[in-house]
């Protein structure tokens, strides 16, 4: 793997998919519990093993964070994504940005130029 470019993740898969259920009204509570309890057993998929903030201290190639300043879905998390930032190991390239002042996965579509800009100039410094 030469890089990763990871825009706007969220720490824990079962936390965004609660926040996007807040976010557009759903019932909250055991309901919530309930339908992420079904859609993995539906799908087969073990949401608790979805967590980017376990693996991101993990990942041994040069890694890009985007953050989105006013990312309504993920945003709660971004405190637990630079901590898992902060553990990943001091030989490797790590490098946030945060995008202050648009919402979940908007970056490029806002600010295109800086955007090619910043993804370019880390891609160069990873050697990539």
């Amino acid at each position: 793997m030469a890089a990763v470019i990871l825009e706007s993740p969220f720490a824990d898969y079962s936390d965004a998919v609660r926040s996007h259920a807040d976010l557009v009204g759903s019932p909250g509570g055991w309901i919530q519990r309930l339908g992420i309890w079904m859609a993995q057993r539906i799908s087969g998929a073990d949401f608790s093993a979805v967590r980017p903030e376990d693996l991101i201290p993990t990942i041994r190639a040069p890694l890009l964070l985007i953050q989105s300043g006013d990312d309504q879905i993920v945003g709660s998390q971004t405190a637990r994504l630079d901590a898992a930032m902060e553990k990943r190991p001091k030989n490797c390239l790590s490098a946030t940005w945060r995008i202050e002042g648009v919402y979940h996965v908007t970056g490029y579509n806002t600010v295109p130029a800086e955007y090619a800009e910043r993804v370019a100039g880390f891609l160069a410094a990873a050697g990539v």
